[in-house]
């Protein structure tokens, strides 16, 4: 593997990282997810000691650890009152998953609309977007910072997750990782036929069935 794949490979990581947090926190996940951290941890450190010549990918580097110390304070915050019993309202307001992940079927209960047309039924029923409140730091609650995509794409991963549980529609098989996989498979289809890389992912439930549309994003 060379820098740029492991930096990829951090990345991601850290969003998964972030995502199992938030369903430990709510009791989705009976167990932290330290084995994961550790991997991350790894990572962080051998390129810590270890000089980039790319200053571009020197900035992913260091943005991907800033975000991911800014996490870890969270998260030892959570942990911490976790332990000594205190409640831990920040924790449900980032709005973890209701689903669970294991692997029973391989259906994949994505249903992506890309054809870039909804009626006005779809519309009046998507649902709100979920506000990422989880709390970092002083410094950057001070300064908002634009979401990355992988965050983006970890906020309506949630999203869809709640909008099938509100149908009551099974949820068990779909993980994250399996989400993002067709995503992007949809979304490279969605490109090549706009001409677009301007896109936007939108949570719809129509006639009482979750929809995931991939449409090119107005102006």
């Amino acid at each position: 593997m060379d820098i740029r794949e492991d930096i990829n490979i951090l990345e991601t990581k850290i969003v998964r990282l972030k995502v199992e947090y938030e369903q430990y926190f709510m009791k989705v996940l009976k167990l932290e997810p330290l084995k994961l951290r550790d991997e991350v941890e790894r990572i962080v450190l051998f390129y810590s000691n270890k000089p980039i010549t790319s200053t571009a990918l020197k900035f992913r580097f260091n943005s991907a650890v800033s975000k991911y110390n800014a996490y870890k304070q969270y998260w030892s915050r959570t942990v911490r009152a976790i332990e000594e019993g205190k409640p831990t309202g920040k924790a449900a307001e980032t709005g973890a998953f209701t689903g669970t992940a294991t692997n029973h079927t391989n259906r994949d209960p994505i249903e992506l609309d890309h054809t870039g047309h909804h009626s006005q039924a779809g519309q009046s029923n998507r649902l709100a977007p979920q506000k990422e409140t989880t709390e970092i730091s002083h410094e950057q609650a001070e300064k908002p910072v634009a979401p990355s995509p992988e965050e983006r794409l970890a906020n309506v991963y949630k999203e869809y997750v709640e909008a099938r549980k509100q149908c009551n529609e099974p949820t068990s098989g779909l993980s994250f990782d399996s989400f993002a996989k067709s995503v992007e498979k949809s979304r490279q289809q969605v490109k090549d036929s706009y001409k677009t890389d301007n896109l936007e992912l939108k949570v719809l439930i129509k006639d009482g069935k979750t929809k995931l549309t991939i449409v090119p994003k107005k102006g």
